[in-house]
């Protein structure tokens, strides 16, 4: 009787310290509670995608589409030299402010709608003038970007991006200057730190640009910190209009920061080659800011 009376006691020691344990960590690890009642809520399923800018070295995210979060791209300021191999090297300059400014709106997990706008240029008062002039332009852009494949955290990951270009409303609509295209980025991860990035992009329809203009890019983004990634992409026209200035080939490098979980910074240079003589060579250098919110 006595044996079986110590068996009880250690038994109820036993299972006294479990408990007392198990209420110690529940109360001194408030936050992992917090965190498991909120995946319950969610389905058990979190988001395992970072934040990060679309529009990135000339190609685009074929990812990164959240359900419900709205993301702000802005390119707050761009510096432009065009003809730099020429003698006179600011004959042709322009800088641009709020150059690229893209609002994105997750409407399901495959499916999320962009407006993007160009806002203040100052661009020369007339060809080789070092006089620059601001002009005032607001030219949106509405975008659907629709995921095939590959937006469950996947290697792969293949989109459609339909969009209608509206022309500069600050002159008034004019249905002659509606543009329609289809880009199609497709993104590859190679590795933990390293992802492979290609867009196909055609101008289906433009009454001010003709032949319609056809351009492949192929970008590399390479993780080198916990927070710092670098972007080298290039972008090839297949075909140009002489009377619009668009290069046969560009050259992109960027530098991107990502100061917290929902803001990034980037700043990079662009490289411009004309396919022919060289007279359209161009070089440009950018700072960006994102934030999802």
């Amino acid at each position: 009787m006595e044996m079986k009376a110590m068996n009880r006691s250690c038994l109820c020691l036993v299972g006294l310290f479990w408990s007392c344990a198990a209420n110690a960590q529940v109360e001194s690890d408030p936050d992992e509670v917090a965190s498991l009642v909120e995946l319950l809520e969610d389905d058990g399923v979190p988001d395992p995608r970072p934040f990060r800018r679309e529009q990135l070295a000339l190609t685009r995210d074929a990812g990164t589409i959240v359900p419900g979060a709205w993301q702000l791209e802005i390119t707050a300021g761009q510096f432009t030299l065009r003809n730099y191999q020429d003698e006179s090297l600011f004959d042709d300059t322009s800088i641009t402010f709020g150059e690229f400014i893209n609002l994105r709106r997750g409407v399901t997990a495959d499916i999320e709608l962009q407006l993007s706008v160009s806002t203040y240029v100052f661009e020369p008062v007339a060809p080789g003038s070092s006089t620059l002039d601001g002009e005032f332009e607001f030219t949106p852009q509405v975008a659907a970007k629709i995921n095939l494949i590959g937006n469950d955290g996947g290697d792969w990951a293949v989109a459609l991006r339909p969009w209608i270009g509206i022309g500069d409303l600050t002159s008034g609509f004019d249905v002659d200057d509606l543009a329609l295209g289809l880009d199609v980025p497709a993104t590859y991860q190679l590795d933990e730190e390293r992802e492979l990035r290609m867009m196909l992009t055609s101008r289906l329809y433009d009454k001010n640009v003709d032949p319609p203009l056809v351009s492949g890019a192929l970008g590399l983004r390479t993780q080198f910190g916990e927070t710092f990634h670098g972007s080298l992409g290039v972008r090839f026209d297949m075909n140009t209009d002489p009377e619009v200035r668009t290069s046969g080939t560009r050259l992109a490098w960027v530098y991107d920061w990502l100061t917290d979980d929902n803001t990034m910074i980037d700043v990079g240079v662009t490289v411009g080659l004309e396919q022919d003589d060289g007279s359209g060579d161009d070089i440009a250098f950018h700072v960006g800011y994102s934030v999802g919110f």
